[in-house]
């Protein structure tokens, strides 16, 4: 299968001037006796269509359970869902398992093509793969070989619709998502490149507490509107914000934000805070089981505490850290390249306060479905740090840094399909 390029994303992303056209296959099927076409992707080397594709031709509708993982496939026949990162499907209820695991991409969950093959699932859903002749619905068992895909232009898969922002307090994020046709989708190649921006901290967590009683979370705030305001000047991107006041929202909270708003990158914004008062610089974190250093894990240790303020029992966390790792840990390394990207720029404009690019298991990194990092931008006990992230012209020129190496990171990789 031929693959996009980086130059075709950046050209329907990015709004570059010049048109590039890419191929892709398109899957057949039949529902309910009627041929349509899916736009069918190669994951791993297999070929899979969207669960938002299946709920458009079917008539149906998708529920996004974001920080569990689960995606519900709701048809006027049956209901199926699936968790990403998973091989099982439950179709009114019964289990079946599928030739390969859910998967995020590009922010939308895939299923594998030839689980409609299967007799259960369309004989569930009325959703079928069509053999050649594409002149009756499936029935029975399908041979895998006589499954037809042809080549032709392909949709881009439309992007998940903005979703209420769940309440600070919820423990579990879903919505309902309506689903754009394939013309539509057509039509939305174009969309708006959605930047999650996440002010550390608020409301009752200060985070650190630095020179003269100066407080985290009004440092992470100030900058995140900065940052804010230099993305909205650039009309390729949709920016939203965890929070735009001093509230007190739960780190998994954080996450189903960004995951229910199919953000394309998600941007932490922190200070530091280290016995050490002399240090002064900043620090790009991106996600990892394991820490690249013990100051790295000391730095994830500190932020991820903010769990014991959300009045939640330790199992609960617990439960929940070992949902968020059913998602798909490609994410992680997409990270670490936008990491690398933000790194550049700022060593560029700070070329002697860059502390250069660590990974760490951050939770609110973790539970992001999307290329994530998080910034330490410089150390607020520090009297020099304090007086530089006190200055609007410093946080600036640290916050064009950032958009800059978001550019460079879409240039280079484009959001994933």
């Amino acid at each position: 299968m031929k693959k996009i390029g980086a130059s075709a994303v950046l050209a329907a992303l990015l709004g570059a001037a010049a048109v590039v056209t890419a191929r892709a296959k398109t899957v057949d099927v039949l529902v309910s006796g009627w041929p349509r076409a899916l736009p069918g992707r190669d994951l791993g080397g297999q070929e899979y269509v969207a669960i938002r594709d299946l709920a458009s031709v079917g008539g149906g509708s998708v529920y996004y359970f974001s920080v569990s993982g689960r995606v519900r496939l709701r048809l006027p026949r049956a209901d199926a869902e699936f968790v990403a990162g998973s091989t099982k499907v439950k179709i009114d209820g019964q289990s079946l398992s599928m030739p390969g695991k859910t998967r995020w991409r590009w922010n939308e969950a895939y299923v594998p093509a030839s689980l409609l093959e299967s007799p259960v699932f369309s004989a569930a859903t009325g959703i079928a793969m069509a053999d050649p002749p594409a002149a009756a619905p499936v029935s029975g068992d399908s041979d895998k070989n006589s499954s037809h895909v042809s080549t032709a232009a392909a949709a881009s898969p439309a992007p998940i619709e903005d979703a209420s922002t769940p309440a600070p307090t919820a423990a579990v994020a879903s919505a309902q998502v309506s689903v754009a046709p394939p013309a539509e989708a057509a039509a939305q190649a174009h969309r708006l490149i959605r930047v999650v921006i996440d002010p550390g901290h608020g409301g009752k967590d200060s985070g650190a507490i630095g020179i003269r009683g100066l407080e985290e979370k009004n440092i992470n705030l100030l900058a995140a509107r900065q940052l804010a305001d230099i993305f909205r000047r650039d009309k390729r991107f949709d920016v939203i914000m965890t929070r735009d006041s001093d509230v007190f929202i739960p780190l998994s909270g954080r996450s189903a934000i960004a995951n229910n708003a199919a953000a394309d990158v998600f941007i932490s914004l922190h200070c530091n805070s280290a016995p050490q008062r002399g240090r002064n610089d900043f620090e790009i974190y991106s996600m990892s089981d394991h820490a690249t250093d013990p100051e790295a894990e000391r730095l994830a240790e500190y932020e991820n505490s903010v769990v014991a303020l959300e009045g939640k029992p330790s199992q609960e966390t617990q439960a929940q850290l070992l949902l968020d790792e059913m998602g798909e840990t490609e994410f992680y390394n997409d990270g670490a390249k936008l990491a690398a990207f933000v790194e550049r720029e700022a060593d560029r404009r700070f070329p002697k306060l860059d502390g250069g690019v660590r990974k760490a298991d951050f939770y609110v990194l973790r539970g992001t479905h999307a290329p994530a990092v998080l910034v330490e931008m410089d150390y607020i006990n520090s009297r020099r740090g304090a007086r530089k992230l006190t200055s609007k012209s410093f946080r600036k020129k640290l916050m064009t840094s950032i958009y800059k190496g978001v550019l460079d990171y879409l240039q280079a990789e484009g959001p994933k399909p």
